[in-house]
């Protein structure tokens, strides 16, 4: 059976979104929700840097970087690290600086956001080559001190201070950062030499990171443009709401995460190997977390109230109908997920390149009306539609070039 593959190996999404939970729930309950927005945004534009400054170089090399030999594999690793570093800290500088002259952020809080961005592309480049390195244990490691000691520091300082200032919570959340990036390094330090610069070695990565892009923009979109759109048009404590009920909607993408985190190289090797048993056990491994997936979801949406009591406090009970609508948001964004990976396999990058590129062009000026016609709400509409029209397109290509396991089999 291919549950008994998913091993170890597959609970470290689900342990990373719980440490990332955990901090959540102590930050809605210690800091105010003006206060939890303005750490929510802090974090989706740190992300919005780190996804697009990636070029999606890290799906690209847990996709192609086994491929190689071990010796290659330090030139290709030290390029992809500085092609993603200076990609990563450039937008940085950009998006940070529109920021901060918007009035959104002070001076101390655009310094404290570009020392948070230089370490955690590190951190997340780290954690990425250790993941296509398979190299289970040191994953863990990397995003246990990541999050765990980023908790661990805000709490004892809100805990011990009986107050708090946000920008030295941000300060905390930085070292976090810093800590992990350090062990990050130490772990893959034989992989890194940069003495050894030749991007054309990384052409290949470029190559079908970059037509994978748009794509991997629906996770941004959800996880960090949209609160920077609520922030302009609302405020911090409509992006507080939003962050929130994201946060609680994420927990539907679990199951598919932990599938996830080896599917593409079993099914890959199973390919390559003519692995009809295999595939067989991946096809109903596969549908077997899609009922999964719908009923976290079920059940997160009826017990929507209960839990925003439980992790947050009554002033966020606003967020009640938001959870609801981006449960189902994520629950698309699972589907979707698995279908273009198919259509990978079947090389149709450059379809799922200009499908996701159109649905990015209907999103910013549907949200931009939206938003202003029917507020919070109208964010979630526009992710909704186009996550809807991107899934009808990728469900029929992928019937008419007959990527679906079963098919292999």
């Amino acid at each position: 059976m291919i549950i008994k593959r998913l091993g170890y190996s597959s609970l470290i999404p689900a342990i990373r979104f719980s440490s990332v939970f955990l901090l959540t729930i102590v930050l809605t309950k210690l800091v105010s929700i003006e206060d939890y927005g303005l750490w929510s945004l802090f974090i989706s534009i740190s992300g919005l840097a780190v996804t697009i400054g990636s070029l999606n170089l890290m799906y690209s090399s847990q996709v192609l970087l086994n491929d190689y030999k071990d010796v290659d594999k330090p030139c290709i690793i030290s390029n992809l690290f500085i092609l993603k570093f200076i990609a990563t800290l450039t937008l940085s500088l950009v998006i940070n600086s529109y920021v901060f002259y918007s009035g959104i952020f002070d001076y101390e809080t655009f310094l404290i956001a570009i020392l948070f961005i230089t370490f955690r592309v590190c951190t997340d480049f780290f954690f990425g080559i250790s993941r296509a390195l398979l190299m289970i244990k040191q994953q863990f490691i990397i995003f246990s001190i990541e999050n765990i000691s980023t908790l661990t520091f805000i709490y004892l300082y809100v805990e011990n201070n009986g107050s708090y200032n946000i920008d030295n919570i941000l300060i905390l959340a930085a070292l976090g950062q810093i800590a992990s990036a350090l062990y990050g390094y130490l772990v893959i330090k034989n992989y890194v030499i940069f003495t050894s610069i030749n991007i054309s070695a990384i052409r290949k990565f470029i190559s079908m990171g970059v037509f994978l892009i748009p794509f991997s923009y629906l996770d941004l979109i959800i996880a960090s443009f949209t609160p920077f759109v609520i922030q302009l048009y609302l405020g911090f404590s409509s992006v507080a709401l939003y962050s929130l009920a994201q946060k609680i909607a994420l927990v539907v993408t679990v199951p598919g995460s932990i599938l996830s985190n080896i599917y593409i190289q079993t099914y890959k090797r199973s390919l390559k190997n003519s692995d009809i048993s295999v595939q067989k056990n991946l096809q109903y491994t596969l549908y077997l977390f899609i009922i999964g997936t719908i009923v976290i979801g079920m059940t997160l949406i009826i017990f929507s109230k209960e839990i925003i009591i439980l992790v947050s406090n009554p002033s966020y009970l606003d967020s009640i109908p938001l959870v609801s609508l981006l449960v189902i948001c994520n629950i698309l964004v699972v589907f979707n997920s698995f279908t273009n990976y198919f259509l990978i396999i079947n090389k149709q990058e450059r379809f799922i390149f200009y499908l996701w590129l159109s649905m990015l062009v209907i999103y910013f000026p549907s949200t931009l009306l939206m938003i202003k016609i029917i507020g919070i709400n109208g964010a979630i509409y526009s992710i909704l539609l186009i996550s809807l029209l991107g899934l009808s397109f990728s469900l029929r290509k992928y019937g008419s070039t007959n990527t679906m396991p079963n098919n292999s089999c």
